[in-house]
């Protein structure tokens, strides 16, 4: 049940991502290339670390969405499963409910 919760929590946290920026896109500049690398998903980072030396190559652009949820919900469902074991023998990562460990993985 820990590591479902751990998932839904991954989609709650990817449309809160997707709702911020779409309220900020038209902030600022546009992005420089090396700017808009920097500012990739991690997820798709992750992804595409995988998976360039399958490809030979980088992800193509338009698989990256599809490569970031790969890596991004089952991310999400293992900290669930994380998060459930430590709370049953360290009481203490529930403190908040689970707000701090939450907040300590996605500054991680």
């Amino acid at each position: 049940a820990v590591p479902m919760a751990g998932a839904v929590g991954a989609g709650a946290m990817s449309l809160a991502q997707k709702s911020v920026a779409a309220v900020t896109s038209g902030a600022g500049p546009p992005s420089a290339p090396a700017q808009q690398e920097q500012d990739e998903d991690p997820t798709v980072k992750v992804a595409e670390a995988i998976t360039r030396p399958l490809l030979h190559g980088p992800l193509p652009d338009d698989k990256k969405p599809l490569a970031g949820n790969l890596v991004h919900y089952p991310f999400g469902a293992g900290v669930g499963g994380l998060y459930g074991g430590l709370a049953g023998v360290m009481p203490r990562v529930t403190a908040a409910r689970g707000l701090l460990f939450g907040a300590a993985v996605w500054r991680s």
